[in-house]
């Protein structure tokens, strides 16, 4: 989901809508890294009876309670915030959800502990792994069984806060060290940061 504290706000709507024009009926999982607003924002479009997702929604089980608690104030704030709008101004904007929309979603979400072996299909699975962004949040490590005697491995980092001064969960890096594809999240790639000590 894309936040902004600079664009207008019927722009940051559009793009919302942008983004999560995705043919949801052709998914059979969503697995969510974090309980950030901008990861978990628009699953509660998946409650709508206009969008036909009949997969399944996965979370740790701490994401998946903070995942509720963001989604159904996200309900709340975008009806208020769109009444607000539409009293000012002839082009109407309308909340990705409702709150209705928001509980039937928040439904779907199944919650699973870390290093938990969750089976996808008869070659897929994946596990969470502990990344230190935030409560509950988890790296996905996937294994797909190619063959009897080959196995494919891919780590999706989501958001970490691993620097040189906290290392990661020895079983991050072990499971890491084995991955053939690591894909990274890099929102902030672009940018410099000043070192923690000089942060006052």
């Amino acid at each position: 989901m894309f936040q902004s504290q600079t664009h207008k706000v019927e722009d940051i709507y559009k793009i919302n809508y942008k983004k999560l024009n995705i043919p949801f009926e052709e998914l059979d999982y969503i697995i969510l890294t974090s309980s950030h607003y901008d990861h978990c924002g628009g699953i509660g479009i998946i409650g709508r009876e206009d969008i036909n997702f009949n997969g399944k929604v996965i979370a740790t089980e701490m994401s998946a309670e903070l995942i509720a608690l963001n989604i159904r104030d996200s309900a709340h704030l975008m009806y208020n915030e769109c009444k607000a709008y539409n009293k000012s101004h002839s082009n109407k904007i309308q909340p990705l959800y409702t709150s209705e929309e928001a509980e039937d979603s928040i439904s779907q979400i199944r919650g699973y502990g870390y290093n938990e072996h969750i089976r996808l299909n008869d070659n897929v699975s994946f596990e969470f792994l502990p990344n230190g962004h935030l409560s509950g949040d988890g790296s996905i490590y996937i294994t797909y069984q190619k063959s009897e005697y080959e196995k494919i491995r891919v780590l999706y980092t989501g958001d970490t806060n691993f620097g040189r001064k906290k290392p990661f969960t020895k079983s991050w890096i072990k499971k890491a060290y084995k991955a053939d594809c690591v894909i990274s999240e890099s929102t902030y790639a672009g940018k410099s940061h000043l070192e923690q000590d000089n942060l006052q």
